[in-house]
């Protein structure tokens, strides 16, 4: 899974025709943005102005935050009055602005109970220096997968600054190689004012996570899909014979048969070494599933539910394993099964007692300070390490699924990453 590199000048977003797409990016936990540009099959983005997410206003308890003395006189107003005059930040994007000298506080965990000096020291390149510093740099120079320096002034002028804790001393060249390479292992630190910025100039917007996954925000990106991608995320495949489902709906979920053009999502997850042991199996005979059912599948049925989407797919209780002949028919048909899902649900763990984060389990939120009219907070990592990382991603059946699939909606341990046929959002 990988993002295009190629741009061109922004614009409104509309329908896609077949064969283009609108390109919009959305982070969730660190930016919004928006890039128009016309190619074919290639991973791309979402708009603010499309996807509206009302930003989080700080618990009263945030703006009690303890912050030392040394971290009260950093000047944050300045470093957003950089979104004033972007082009600062662009005369020398490796290096960025110097925004204070953090001396030697970040070079071990602070003890002096300073919220601010706990975010920095968590959020710093780690290093064998003696001190550190803290840099304004511009976000959209350090999103890898876009060369924004080829668009106009007046796209770039639409940034947004960034902060981040390097080591002090370090050439511009190689800084900007450590960056590139903490901001997508760890995040950088966003500042944002309390009010809504959603009416500003900017095509970034901070925006903080919550440890359960928001579909009202994922049912925004797959209806964007729908709406504007056209024949690039769509399919007039015609459902196996004999396919059976999982109806999520019903007070028991139970299994059954695939009449007409049924809308579900599919399931690709890794079994792992319980699941290999269970020997429950759904005979043809009973439409019944078994009474305890792995919790990466209990979760996938709550997904179902929260994206209004009726039915579930899933290998292991929809084949007929009992019956080799009709087992290999389905099997001979995994292309148009996941081609044909509206949805792919992907669990990234180890095995199917794993779930998926944010819907069973809590997820990772992101550490963040709250100071008088602003907010500073950590981004999150990028989905594709973690995608990377996975079990899931080592085993080539679960490759393919991916690849078959229109659209993937992918739980990882910080957020939920979105991938169709024409644009990805975070």
């Amino acid at each position: 899974m990988s993002c295009s590199k190629e741009t061109t000048k922004p614009g409104p977003p509309s329908p896609s025709p077949s064969g283009s797409s609108t390109v919009h990016l959305h982070i969730d936990g660190s930016s919004s943005g928006a890039i128009e540009y016309t190619q074919e099959r290639k991973h791309i983005f979402q708009d603010k102005d499309d996807i509206v997410v009302k930003r989080k206003r700080l618990k009263s308890g945030d703006h009690g935050s303890t912050i030392c003395g040394e971290c009260k006189r950093i000047d944050f107003n300045g470093v957003l009055d950089l979104t004033a005059d972007i082009r600062t930040l662009w005369r020398e994007p490796e290096n960025g602005i110097l925004v204070a000298n953090l001396a030697a506080r970040c070079t071990g965990p602070p003890t002096n109970g300073c919220s601010l000096c706990s975010l920095f020291f968590a959020a710093r390149i780690p290093s064998d220096s003696a001190e550190y510093e803290l840099r304004a740099l511009s976000f959209m120079g350090f999103i890898t997968c876009v060369n924004f320096s080829k668009c106009s002034w007046d796209f770039r002028a639409r940034d947004i600054p960034q902060l981040c804790v390097v080591p002090t001393g370090i050439r511009p060249k190689m800084l900007a190689y450590h960056i590139i390479d903490h901001v997508a292992a760890h995040g950088s630190i966003l500042p944002t004012k309390l009010e809504d910025t959603m009416n500003s100039n900017s095509i970034f917007y901070p925006r903080l996570v919550s440890g359960h996954v928001d579909f009202t925000v994922v049912k925004e990106w797959t209806e964007y899909c729908k709406l504007h991608h056209g024949r690039l995320c769509a399919t007039e495949k015609a459902l196996p014979s004999g396919m059976r489902l999982i109806d999520c709906f019903r007070p028991r979920p139970a299994i059954v048969p695939a009449v007409g053009r049924r809308r579900y999502a599919a399931l690709s997850y890794v079994w792992g070494q319980t699941m290999q042991e269970r020997r429950e199996t759904v005979p043809p005979s009973t439409n019944d599933l078994p009474r305890v059912l792995p919790q990466t599948l209990m979760d996938a049925i709550q997904v179902c539910k929260a994206m209004d989407i009726p039915f579930l797919w899933v290998d292991r209780y929809c084949i007929h394993h009992l019956d080799p002949r009709e087992a290999q028919e389905q099997l001979d048909q995994m292309d148009t099964i996941y081609e044909s899902s509206d949805i792919t649900i992907i669990a990234l763990g180890p095995d199917a007692e794993s779930g998926l984060p944010g819907i069973s389990t809590i997820r990772e939120t992101q550490p963040s300070v709250g100071l008088h009219d602003f907010h500073l907070f950590s981004t999150k990592p990028h989905p594709h390490l973690a995608i990377r990382n996975s079990t899931w991603s080592q085993r080539g059946w679960t490759f393919q699924e991916a690849v078959l699939s229109r659209r993937r909606l992918v739980f990882t341990e910080h957020q939920v990453y979105f991938e169709c046929c024409a644009m990805n959002c975070q």
